[in-house]
């Protein structure tokens, strides 16, 4: 029984001849990637490589998850990546939801935007009036604010 199924996984691997996005695997990076300092980061790589977290990612996503996307078109380990995260400031609520595509919705106080990252910075685009703002990184270390048009709006130490 082993064997037949040991031979129907090697077959369901070559038969689908595609490497996949490997999703589970870059959520084990953005998780020990997300942690607080770069001491918490380098315990997190370390714990994730020790107890063997990546090499079963990527083993789950090469032999079956990877697999299932191929042949449907949507990965399983997909639907968990819109997570939401609440943020609390006081008052003020503002949540945040990672798509799909890699980009960020941020709703706060009545205002959604989408957020995605670009060569040259970060784009906000306002889901309400369809305005959108770029980010971008000068090179004092300030970052500009910019408009639809490319004027700079304002600027952050």
């Amino acid at each position: 029984m082993k064997k037949v199924v040991v031979l129907l996984l090697l077959a369901a691997m070559i038969a689908t001849g595609c490497t996949g996005s490997f999703i589970l695997t870059q959520k084990v990076y953005r998780f020990h990637r997300g942690l607080d300092n770069q001491w918490m980061d380098e315990v997190g790589f370390l714990v994730c490589v020790i107890l063997p977290v990546y090499g079963i990612a990527t083993f789950a996503d090469a032999v079956i998850l990877n697999t299932v996307e191929f042949w449907t078109g949507e990965n399983p380990a997909e639907g968990y990546a819109s997570a939401e995260k609440v943020i609390l400031e006081g008052n003020k609520v503002a949540v945040m939801q990672h798509l799909p595509d890699g980009s960020i919705r941020l709703e706060s106080e009545g205002r959604t935007f989408v957020l995605a990252r670009r060569h040259d910075g970060v784009v906000a685009r306002d889901c309400l009036s369809g305005k959108t703002y770029t980010a971008r990184t000068l090179s004092e270390g300030q970052v500009a604010v910019l408009d639809d048009a490319g004027n700079m709006l304002s600027t952050i130490q």
